[in-house]
């Protein structure tokens, strides 16, 4: 069981150490960039990403236009038929392989490949190109100790669980349609998630979800909407593992305590 922190999407990136690092020397004036350009030269860095079940896809549309604005194509590693995040993990340390990025949700297998020596530690990068980081670690030095590893490096950088400012819906006349934005000051969503599966064999694998959320209104106390206190799933997955074949998911989905208008639900999708 892992106690994640959950706010929107989980992912987590890390940079690996593979082979020698080159450094480029530059004489001369240095060219200012303009806008979100990162790099005069266009770059490709390979990433594993896995998210829902689809893997990372460079000719999305949101990625092709953030290649047109940092000059930095991102390519992923993962088959667009791998839907299992921990298989794939698993086969892609087997294979030997390691990207350039990586964004995985199990903090601990993160932690071991940087003990191990398969990440670059990132306190020193972060130190010297993150001011922002650097500035939340420092005026919240609690929250710097989840990016902390037991031997002292920090080798990915987690999501927080307190919120301000967050943008929610609630019903705001007799109809279930009838919604309106509101604003809440500061939340707090806190989650601790499991997942346990078995392969069948080497094409089929059953797996079982379950998610516990505390979502709640720090100044009123007040759980928020749209949120249910678990939800668990049953996962009967195909993949084929050929680029070209076939993945598929049968699935379903119960929700226990949806928090909706003052009142609790259960039910099952």
């Amino acid at each position: 069981m892992l106690k994640k922190i959950l706010l929107g999407v989980v992912a987590i990136l890390a940079l690996i150490g593979c082979g020698e690092e080159k450094e480029e020397k530059v004489t001369g004036p240095v060219k200012k960039l303009e806008g979100s350009v990162i790099t005069e030269k266009h770059k490709e860095f390979t990433v594993f990403a896995i998210f829902q079940g689809k893997a990372f896809d460079s000719e999305l549309p949101v990625f092709k236009k953030a290649e047109d604005m940092t000059n930095v194509k991102m390519v992923g590693v993962a088959s667009k038929n791998q839907s299992d995040e921990v298989q794939a993990f698993n086969l892609m340390l087997s294979s030997g392989n390691l990207p350039d990025v990586i964004a995985y949700e199990l903090t601990p297998d993160l932690e071991k490949l940087g003990i191990d020596g398969g990440l670059i530690p990132l306190e020193d990068l972060i130190k010297e190109h993150a001011p922002n980081i650097t500035k939340f670690w420092e005026e919240n030095p609690q929250y710097k100790k989840d990016a902390v590893a037991v031997d002292g490096h920090i080798y990915m950088i987690p999501n927080y669980n307190d919120v301000k400012n967050l943008i929610t819906t609630k019903q705001t006349g007799n109809s279930y349609f009838e919604q309106g934005y509101v604003n809440v000051d500061e939340a707090e969503i806190d989650g601790v998630e499991m997942e346990i599966g078995r392969n069948l064999d080497d094409k089929w694998t059953i797996k079982v979800t379950s998610n516990w959320l505390d979502a709640t209104d720090k100044v009123s106390g007040d759980c928020l909407d749209n949120r249910a206190r678990n939800m668990t799933t049953l996962q009967l997955l195909y993949d084929d593992h050929d680029d070209w074949g076939y993945s598929a998911i049968l699935w379903q989905q119960w929700a226990n305590k949806y928090h909706y208008d003052d009142n609790d639900y259960n039910y099952w999708i």
